[in-house]
């Protein structure tokens, strides 16, 4: 996988934002050292008995308020810029990149990118909104009058500093064993994030087997981790915060010594101890956060650590060959496997396909059957593009997979899962995503094909009903007939149905099928079907068994072989499923 840092490339991207930040930051400071000698000068002269035009330091003074706040203004202007411009670049570019991980990859670390996605990029808006910023601030701000300070007196300035490398010692030890704890904590945040996931997917489940006990014991086993990892990770945040007070109490009584003792013997005047005590007030706040900003920001790094590791998650592979239409025209062979063998992770050994061959015909319909694993709807996965073959090769119109345009080829195929997903949107929204410029005549045709355009007239807002999350305001045949609706809408010249007709009434689903029928003449129409009965008038019936095609034909011809097809027909009939 190839490591990118967005993060780095937009903060260079947009340096100049930050440039400015710093340019304002340094006048700031600047103002600040100029307004405290132009007050010790006064002072030295008014002892010293000679004349001080008050009038023009009033005025001096109150010039420098001005401009300290207009340049605050743009100061601040230019960092909040900065931190909104990378974080809105940085969005965009994780979802276009969300969009073209491999599905494999997605499926398998859901739990995670939900909670890098919400928590993490948060994460990353605080770094470059205020832990940044301060950082950079802080160090102009002591490198500016440390230099002042300096020029009164290097003594002054060297008890200020003297005992910072041991604080920046005991920091940096005290920032290695936070992140690590900081870390363990995403990760179990992004397991309670997985945990959670479940229990909502699978509540009606949990509730049916009163097995809500289990998942409360799950879900305070993971709590009580991270309670364990945040008592140890706010133990070491203690130390770090008595340590801070130590940094500003320390250096405030030795230098009050130093300057005391400097004062008696009159190598620091009146004026330059009432400097020193204005420019010490103001140093020894950013001297002494500093290290643990820097501590605050390697933490916030792991949330760039983690936003990196989705960008350099694999891409779907995507060729160049987006099919032309009268090729496609001319083509009989639609789907092809050539010894196709598949697998999922590494688990070599547990294939799901083993040297699989199919060809399917165009203006066909197929059905896929066989026992529950055998592969049916990883079939349809590859053949959408959504995992690629291990071994072997797969074909759409006569050309490898591989060539093909992702975006190309999966507008030649319109799918129906078995597992029904709605957008909480409006039903026409719903039925018409992905597709510029569609009338409503032609969504009122492929919603009546569709058995549904007599329930959604009845609606108060017709088609513009919203139908809640997932179409919770659906029922579970009304939501199978809209995804329906939505493929016969796409017209797209592959048609694939996962058990299309799970949830509907025999009539409706009589009524589909024969719709479904129809639409062979100018679609391929594949079927998975676990209803044998469903798929009587099928031209082509493929019985998948032990990763190969174990038998092939139409339904009496499989009847009259009496091997497997049959054996699992009469095991249907016998069971009262016809």
């Amino acid at each position: 996988m190839k490591k990118q840092n967005i993060y780095l490339k937009l903060s260079v991207k947009y340096i100049y934002y930050f440039l400015l930040f710093t340019v304002f930051s340094y006048f700031l400071s600047h103002i600040l050292v100029e307004g405290s000698e132009i007050i010790f000068v006064a002072i030295n002269d008014m002892i010293a008995g000679k004349f001080v035009n008050l009038k023009s330091i009033f005025f001096t003074i109150l010039i420098f308020v001005i401009l300290s706040t207009l340049i605050s203004f743009f100061k601040k202007l230019c960092g909040e810029q900065f931190s909104l411009v990378i974080q809105k670049e940085s969005k965009n570019y994780i979802v276009k990149k969300i969009e073209e991980i491999e599905y494999a990859y997605i499926n398998e670390h859901t739990g995670t990118l939900i909670t890098k996605l919400i928590s993490d990029i948060e994460k990353i808006g605080q770094l470059y909104s205020e832990i940044i910023p301060e950082i950079f601030q802080s160090i102009i701000t002591i490198i500016a009058l440390s230099y002042s300070i300096f020029k009164m007196d290097w003594r002054l300035l060297l008890s200020i500093v003297i005992c910072y490398p041991l604080v920046m010692c005991i920091s940096n030890n005290l920032s290695k064993n936070i992140n690590r704890l900081a870390k363990s904590r995403r990760a179990k945040y992004d397991e309670l994030t997985q945990v959670a996931n479940d229990d909502i997917a699978g509540i009606a489940i949990a509730r049916s087997y009163g097995l809500n006990k289990i998942l409360n014991e799950r879900v305070e086993k993971i709590a009580n981790d991270i309670l364990g990892n945040e008592i140890y990770r706010n133990k070491y945040q203690a130390i770090g915060n008595v340590i801070q007070s130590l940094v500003k109490w320390i250096p405030s009584v030795i230098c009050s010594l130093i300057a005391l003792m400097e004062f008696f013997k009159g190598q620091l005047s009146i004026g330059d101890m009432m400097a020193f005590i204005i420019l010490f007030n103001k140093i020894s706040s950013p001297m002494s956060e500093l290290p643990f900003k820097i501590n605050d920001g390697r933490e916030l790094l792991i949330s760039i650590k983690r936003i990196n590791e989705i960008m350099a998650a694999p891409k779907e592979h995507s060729g160049t060959y987006c099919g032309n239409a009268s090729d496609l025209s001319k083509t009989e062979s639609v789907i092809c496997f050539k010894d196709v063998s598949f697998w999922y992770n590494s688990n070599r050994e547990k294939r799901i396909f083993d040297k699989l061959n199919i060809d399917i015909k165009k203006g066909t319909t197929t059905a896929i059957v066989g026992s529950s694993g055998v592969g049916k709807s990883t079939l349809f996965k590859i053949i959408c593009g959504l995992e690629k073959v291990r071994e072997g090769d797969y074909y759409l119109y006569k050309q490898n997979f591989r060539n093909w345009n992702l975006t190309a080829a999966r507008k030649e195929i319109a799918l129906v899962s078995q597992n029904v997903f709605l957008f909480a949107d409006t039903i026409f929204s719903n039925i018409t995503y992905g597709m510029d410029d569609v009338s409503i005549e032609a969504v009122i045709d492929a919603c009546k094909a569709a058995c549904i355009h007599d329930y959604i007239i009845t609606l108060p807002d017709g088609y513009q009903t919203f139908i809640g999350e997932n179409g919770v305001n659906l029922s579970g045949g009304q939501r199978q007939r809209l995804t329906i609706a939505r493929a016969f809408l796409k017209s797209s010249s592959i048609l694939l149905l996962d058990e299309p007709t799970s949830a509907l009434d025999v009539k409706t689903e009589e009524a589909i099928n024969r719709i479904i029928e129809t639409r062979k003449n100018n679609q391929t129409v594949i079927i998975i079907a676990h209803r044998l009965s469903t798929i009587r008038n099928a031209d082509d019936i493929i019985v998948l068994h032990k990763g190969k095609v174990a038998e092939r034909g139409c339904h009496f011809e499989l009847l009259g072989k009496e091997g497997l097809y049959s054996k699992l027909y009469n095991n249907e009939r016998e069971t009262g499923i016809e």
